[in-house]
């Protein structure tokens, strides 16, 4: 779920241009690490695209739809959307929750609430954590944050299958500077570890641990290590799992990949011409019951991709 609760007007402005540029890479990343369209559910303004002249925002043919965009930007939208969800996430599903605007502190911290500039209405803390804890059945809950005051949320949202990641502490303002274009910095650095590149195209990696994978983790150690003004951003994880938790959920790797620990995969994995795939001993790889089966299963290795599959 990916909520933008503000409007761009037009490009390259220092003020509302990244409400569309973020949203726009948070969606790439996900849909680059598998995640299907259908999965990935973005409120935004009024339920339209914001049509940048900047090709690098804009939907490209080979994704086959005409918007990323699914609702508009409301409180009530965002009320229903995890309602919606909590009638289809089962017990071994990945909820993933991006949210980007401004936020104040509503009296005194850990206390804070979330503006939504494009109706005028006011979201709080424990709001926020009662429309998403519709949702009961899931295997890991994932929120990344991007407001001033962000780090209030944490305690709404804690618990020991989650991973909250925030721009900065309760207290702390949140900044924005212009790269390519304008983004806010925490999720400028976040989508260049989740993807592996900079808008631009410059390579990045922050895969600390050498796996060929990006956890949770490692994508909050990037943020932190690469902010440049000043804020602080905060890392949740009560069950230590954010180590182990990837965006990573099916498709094409693309570069060399070690299986250090149980991973659950939503469908086809792909193991590209020249690429490695190692797999520890004792390590459990699930693939969902409808994933593809190849050569019987395992598959061989070949001069052709190879799908792992049924392990």
């Amino acid at each position: 779920v990916l909520i933008s609760t503000g409007k761009t007007i037009y490009d390259d402005d220092d003020y509302h241009s990244e409400y569309w540029y973020d949203l726009f890479l948070m969606y790439e990343a996900l849909y680059e690490n598998g995640f299907p369209h259908e999965n990935i559910y973005v409120l935004y303004g009024d339920g339209s695209d914001f049509l940048s002249n900047h090709t690098r925002y804009q939907v490209p043919d080979e994704w086959e739809i005409s918007q990323i965009t699914d609702r508009p930007c409301s409180e009530s939208d965002i009320q229903d959307v995890f309602s919606d969800l909590s009638s289809i996430m089962t017990d071994q599903d990945f909820l993933w929750v991006w949210w980007m605007g401004h936020g104040g502190i509503d009296e005194s911290c850990p206390d804070i609430y979330f503006l939504i500039e494009n109706t005028g209405e006011y979201v709080y803390d424990h709001e926020f954590a009662s429309y998403v804890n519709q949702i009961t059945s899931y295997k890991w809950r994932s929120f990344s944050v991007m407001t001033c005051n962000s780090g209030g949320i944490i305690d709404d949202l804690e618990s020991n299958k989650t991973v909250i990641l925030t721009a900065v502490p309760c207290g702390e303002g949140t900044w924005s500077a212009e790269y390519d274009v304008w983004h806010a910095e925490f999720t400028y650095n976040l989508f260049c570890a989740l993807d592996w590149e900079t808008p631009s195209g410059s390579p990045i990696n922050a895969d600390d641990n050498s796996n060929g994978l990006v956890s949770m983790y490692e994508a909050w150690d990037y943020t932190y290590d690469n902010r440049t003004w000043r804020s602080d951003p905060q890392y949740n994880d009560l069950g230590f799992i954010g180590a182990n938790m990837y965006i990573f959920c099916c498709g094409y790797l693309v570069r060399d990949t070690h299986l250090l620990d149980d991973i659950d995969f939503t469908g086809d994995v792909i193991v590209d011409n020249g690429v490695i795939l190692t797999i520890d001993p004792g390590v459990m790889v699930t693939f969902a019951a409808n994933s593809d089966d190849y050569d019987g299963g395992m598959g061989e290795y070949s001069s052709n991709p190879v799908s792992y599959t049924h392990l």
